[in-house]
C-alpha cells in the first residue's frame, strides 16, 4: 500500500482524531484544576459550555456531510467527553463551596449525562458512545448507592439488577432498525459484567451473606433466561447469517444460565444442608428438566440448539453420582437416574447411541443390588446369567426390525457372558452349565446375524468347557495329561472341520481354523513345562497337522520370490526340536556333550528322505524343504562339537555331515554340494587333530572320505554340469 495511502486511511483518521480529542479532555481537565482568581467559578463554566456547545455543533455539522461524517462523530464523542467537565467546574467552583453533595452532583451529571451520549449514539449509530452511555448509568448507580449508604450486598443487587437490563437492552435493541447498532456493545458488555458480579456474588456467600448471592443469582439467570428466548426468535434468523459474531454472541445466555443454573443448585443444597438422598433427587430433577428443554429447543435444522442444557444435564448428574459415591444405596438411586436421563435422551433425540450408555449402566446398580443382597459371588452371576439372557431377548426381539435398536442389548449381553463366566469360575458344577449356555448363544448368535466373527467366543467358552470338565473329572497328578491330550484332540479337530466344510460354509472357515491354530500352538507351547513323553506327543501332533495343511495349502501360503512353502519348514522344525527333547528325556544324568553326534545323524536322514520324495507333486512341498532343512540343521551340531572341542565328537560329526553333503551331491550332481563336503572334511580333519593328532582312525576316516570327494570332483568333470534332481 502506498504510504499516502496507508496515511490517509479510515482507521489513521479516526486514530488521529480520538487521540486528538483524547488530548484536547486532558487540556480542559488542566484548564478546570487550575485555579485562576482572576477568571471565577461562572467564567470557567461559560468557558467550558462554550467549547461543548461548539464541539457539539461542530459535530452534527460534520456528521451531516458524508465526506466528513468520521471527523463529526470524532467531534462528537469529544463533545461528550468534555459535556462531563461542565459539571466538574460545577460542583468545584460553584455548587461545591455552597454545601451540595458531591454524589448528589454524580447523580446529577450522570443523570444528565446519560441522556446526552444516548441521543448522540442513536445519532451517530457510534458503538464508543453506547460504551460511554453504559458507563454513565453505572455511574448514576454507584451516585444512589452512595446516597443511600448502600452496603455490599445492595450495591451487588443493584449492579446485577443493571446488567441484566443491559443484557434486556441489547435484545430488544436489536428489534428495531434504528437501534440495531447498539445490540453487539451492550450485549458484550453485559456478558462482561455479568460472570464478574457472579464472582462477587461467590465472595459473598463465603463472606457470610448467601441470599445476597441467591438473588443475584436470580436476576442474572432471568436475564439470561429471558435474552435468550428473545434472541431465538425468528427475527434474529436473518441477523444471525449475515454476522457470524452476533451467531456466537447469541448462543452465550443459553451456555452461561445452563451453568449458573447448575451451581444455583449445587450452592442452594449446601447452603440449606440437605441430606444426600434429597440433593441427589434435586439434581436429578434439574437434568430432567434441562434435559426435556432441550428436547424441545432441538429442531431439525438446528439439531444442536439444546446442547447447552444436554451437556448441562449430565453434569447434574455426574455431580449427583459423586456425591452419592460414598454410601452405596444412594449411589444405586444416582445411577438409575442416569440410565433413566439416558434412555429418555434416546427417545428425545431419537439416537440410539444413547441406549447404550443406559443398557451398559444399568449393570452397575444391578450388581450394587445383588452385593447388598447375595454375598456369594457365584450367587451374584448366576443372577447376572439371567440379566444376560434378558439382554439377549429383548435384543433379539427389538433387533428382528432395525439391527441397530438391538445391539446396545446384545453387547451388554457380550460383556455379560465374561462376567458371568468370571463368577462362576469357582464353582465345578455351575461352571460348565454356563459356559455351554454361553457357547449356545454365541453359535446361535453367528447363525442369525450371519457373522462368522462371532464363532470365535462359542470356540472359546468350549476351550474352556474342556478345561472345566477335566478339572472335574481328573485327579491334580493326572491333570496335565489329560487336558494336553483333550485340548490336542480339540484343536486338531477345529483345523480339520474348518479344512473340510463344504463350499457354502466356506465363510465360516476361518474362525475354526485361527482357533484351531491358537488351541494347538498353545499346547505345544504349553508342552515344554510338562515331561518329556507329553511334550513329544505335542511336538508330533502338531508337525503332523503343520505338513498335512502344507500339502493342503500348497501354493498358497508362500513367501518370498521362490515361494517358500513356510507350513513345510514350520513342520520339519518342530521335529527337529522333538528330538532335542527325546534326547534330554532319555539321557537325564548322563554326559550331555555327545548329543552332536545324535542329532547329525537327524540332519542325514533329512537329507536321505528328501532323495525319496523326488516326484514331481511331491518334491515342492515336501522335498526341497526337507533337504534345505537338512542342510541348515546340520550347522547345529557341528557348532556344538566344535565349541565342546572333544576330538571324537568332532571328528564323527564332521566326518557323518560331510558323508551325507556328498551324497547328496553326487545324487543330484551339485559341485556346491561337494565343495562344501571338501570344506566339512578338512574343517574336521583339522580340528580333529588339532585335539589329538595321534589318534589313527580318526585320520583314517577323514581320509578315506576326502578321497572319496575328490574321486567324485574328477567324475563330475566328465559328465554333465549342475542339475539339483535326482536321475
Amino acid at each position: 500500500m502506498p504510504f499516502d495511502q496507508w496515511l490517509l486511511s479510515e482507521r489513521n483518521i479516526k486514530l488521529a482524531l480520538y487521540s486528538g480529542g483524547l488530548l484536547l479532555i486532558l487540556s480542559g481537565l488542566i484548564f478546570v484544576g487550575i485555579n485562576w482568581t482572576r477568571i471565577p467559578g461562572f467564567g470557567k463554566l461559560a468557558i467550558t459550555m462554550v467549547i461543548t456547545l461548539a464541539m457539539y455543533l461542530g459535530g452534527a455539522w460534520l456528521h451531516r456531510r458524508p465526506a466528513y461524517r468520521i471527523g463529526g462523530v470524532a467531534l462528537l464523542a469529544i463533545a461528550s467527553g468534555f459535556l462531563s467537565l461542565n459539571f466538574v467546574v460545577t460542583q468545584s467552583y460553584i455548587l461545591g463551596p455552597r454545601g451540595f453533595a458531591v454524589e448528589n452532583m454524580l447523580l446529577l451529571a450522570a443523570s444528565f449525562c446519560l441522556l446526552a451520549y444516548s441521543v448522540t449514539a442513536i445519532y451517530t449509530q457510534s458503538w464508543l458512545l453506547v460504551v460511554m452511555s453504559t458507563g454513565a448509568l453505572a455511574s448514576a448507580c454507584a451516585a444512589l448507592l452512595t446516597i443511600y449508604h448502600a452496603d455490599f450486598p445492595a450495591g451487588l443487587l443493584a449492579y446485577s439488577l443493571v446488567a441484566g437490563l443491559l443484557l434486556v437492552a441489547a435484545a430488544g435493541a436489536g428489534r428495531r432498525a434504528r437501534l440495531q447498532f447498539a445490540t453487539i456493545p451492550l450485549g458484550l458488555l453485559a456478558h462482561l459484567a455479568l460472570p464478574l458480579l457472579y464472582l462477587a456474588g461467590v465472595i459473598a456467600w463465603f463472606a457470610g451473606e448467601p441470599w445476597t448471592l441467591f438473588a443475584s443469582l436470580f436476576i442474572i439467570l432471568a436475564a439470561y433466561v429471558l435474552t435468550d428466548w428473545e434472541w431465538h426468535r425468528p427475527v434474529w434468523q436473518t441477523w444471525r447469517q449475515e454476522h457470524k459474531f452476533v451467531s456466537l454472541l447469541l448462543q452465550t445466555p443459553r451456555w452461561f444460565s445452563s451453568v449458573l443454573g447448575l451451581s444455583t443448585l449445587l450452592l442452594l443444597s449446601q447452603q440449606w444442608q440437605l441430606a444426600d438422598w434429597q440433593t441427589i433427587l434435586l439434581f436429578g430433577l434439574l437434568g430432567a428438566a434441562y434435559l426435556l428443554i432441550a428436547g424441545r429447543l432441538s429442531e431439525p435444522n438446528q439439531p444442536l440448539a439444546g446442547l447447552p442444557l444436554v451437556l448441562a444435564a449430565y453434569g447434574s448428574s455426574i455431580l449427583a453420582t459423586l456425591l452419592a459415591i460414598t454410601d452405596t444405596h444412594s449411589l444405586i438411586v444416582a445411577l438409575l437416574a442416569n440410565v433413566l436421563l439416558l434412555a429418555v435422551s434416546a427417545r428425545l433425540f431419537q439416537n440410539y447411541n444413547f441406549m447404550f450408555g443406559a443398557i451398559w449402566l444399568l449393570l452397575a446398580p444391578i450388581y450394587l443390588i445383588l452385593e447388598q443382597w447375595l454375598p456369594d459371588v457365584v450367587d451374584r452371576g448366576l443372577y447376572l446369567g439371567l440379566l444376560c439372557l434378558l439382554y439377549v431377548g429383548a435384543g433379539y426381539f427389538f433387533g428382528r426390525r432395525r439391527l441397530a435398536v438391538g445391539m446396545p442389548y446384545l453387547t451388554a449381553a457380550a460383556a455379560l457372558s465374561v462376567i458371568v463366566i468370571t463368577m462362576t469360575w469357582p464353582d465345578g458344577f455351575v461352571l460348565p452349565t454356563v459356559l455351554v449356555v454361553v457357547s449356545l448363544l454365541y453359535l446361535t448368535g453367528a447363525l442369525w446375524l450371519k457373522q462368522s466373527a462371532l464363532l470365535l467366543p462359542a470356540l472359546a467358552s468350549f476351550n474352556l468347557l474342556i478345561y472345566a470338565l477335566n478339572r472335574e473329572i481328573w485327579t491334580a497328578a493326572q491333570l496335565d495329561l489329560a487336558l494336553l491330550l483333550s485340548y490336542l484332540t480339540a484343536g486338531a479337530l477345529m483345523l480339520l472341520a474348518g479344512q473340510f466344510l463344504p463350499k457354502r460354509w466356506r465363510g465360516w472357515r476361518w474362525p475354526l481354523l485361527f482357533a484351531g491354530a491358537v488351541v494347538i500352538a498353545g499346547s505345544y507351547l504349553i508342552s515344554f513345562n510338562m515331561r518329556w513323553e507329553y511334550t513329544t506327543t505335542a511336538s508330533l501332533t502338531t508337525a503332523v497337522l503343520l505338513l498335512a495343511f502344507a500339502w493342503w495349502y500348497r501354493g498358497r501360503l508362500q513367501m518370498g520370490p521362490r515361494a517358500l512353502p513356510l507350513l513345510s519348514y514350520a513342520g520339519f522344525l518342530v521335529l527337529y526340536i522333538a528330538q532335542f527333547v527325546v534326547i534330554a528325556g532319555l539321557g537325564q544324568g548322563r554326559d550331555s556333550t555327545s548329543w552332536p553326534l545324535l542329532t547329525t545323524p537327524f540332519a542325514a536322514g533329512c537329507l536321505a528322505l528328501s532323495w525319496l520324495l523326488h516326484r514331481q507333486s511331491i518334491r515342492p512341498v515336501y522335498g526341497t524343504p526337507l533337504r534345505f532343512s537338512g542342510l541348515a540343521f546340520l550347522i547345529i551340531p557341528l557348532a556344538a562339537a566344535t565349541a565342546y572341542g572333544e576330538y571324537v565328537i568332532i571328528g564323527y560329526s564332521f566326518a557323518l555331515a560331510a558323508l551325507a553333503v556328498l551324497i547328496d551331491a553326487l545324487l543330484r550332481r551339485t559341485s556346491v554340494e561337494l565343495t562344501g563336503a571338501l570344506v566339512l572334511l578338512f574343517a574336521g580333519y583339522e580340528l580333529t587333530v588339532w585335539q589329538l593328532p595321534e589318534h589313527r582312525p580318526v585320520f583314517i576316516t577323514l581320509a578315506a572320505c576326502l578321497t572319496l570327494t575328490y574321486a567324485a570332483l574328477s567324475w563330475l568333470r566328465l559328465t554333465h554340469p549342475y542339475r539339483d534332481e535326482l536321475r
